[in-house]
């Protein structure tokens, strides 16, 4: 055998151990990325799981906060609601009491709730006299000291 024929048959055996090896590699490249895609297909598939499972917790926690919080605050809101009703119908009803004028109840209810440099409390209404006939000459006196008789002459210009 000349050299010539040990080269073809060195190139021969070369080619058939890479193809084989190229074969194999590629085969082997397939399995990886098959085994890659099945792993990220589970990975997907976990992340779908994880993520109802978190929507069932919220849920639940929902529910429970519902349950545990808001309902009962509801309740206490309409209880309020009732005994506010009740203590406005009572307010209502104070004008017609026969202690309306000096009714300790209502002054209490008139009372300012703060207190501090800024804050001015409100002047109580001044009531307004009723005046008598003018004719029988026993009306009261105003603020502007212009009794119900002055008013028809006018004399100092004080308008009422």
């Amino acid at each position: 055998m000349d050299t010539l024929e040990y080269m073809k048959l060195v190139c021969g055996i070369l080619t058939v151990i890479i193809t084989y090896g190229g074969f194999r590699m590629y085969t082997d490249r397939r399995k990886y990325i098959q085994e890659v895609e099945k792993l990220k297909a589970e990975v997907r598939d976990a992340q779908v799981n994880t993520r109802g499972s978190e929507l069932d917790n919220v849920q639940k926690a929902m529910q429970i906060l519902m349950d545990e919080i808001v309902e009962p605050l509801k309740q206490e809101i309409n209880a309020i609601r009732k005994e506010l009703g009740k203590l406005r119908r009572a307010v209502e009803k104070s004008n017609s009491c026969r202690f309306a004028t000096n009714c300790p109840v209502r002054d209490e209810l008139q009372k300012p709730e703060k207190t501090g440099e800024d804050y001015l409390p409100r002047q109580p209404v001044q009531r307004k006299r009723i005046r008598s006939d003018t004719a029988a000459g026993t009306s009261e006196h105003c603020k502007n000291s212009v009794s119900g008789r002055d008013t028809e002459i006018d004399t100092d210009r004080n308008r009422l």
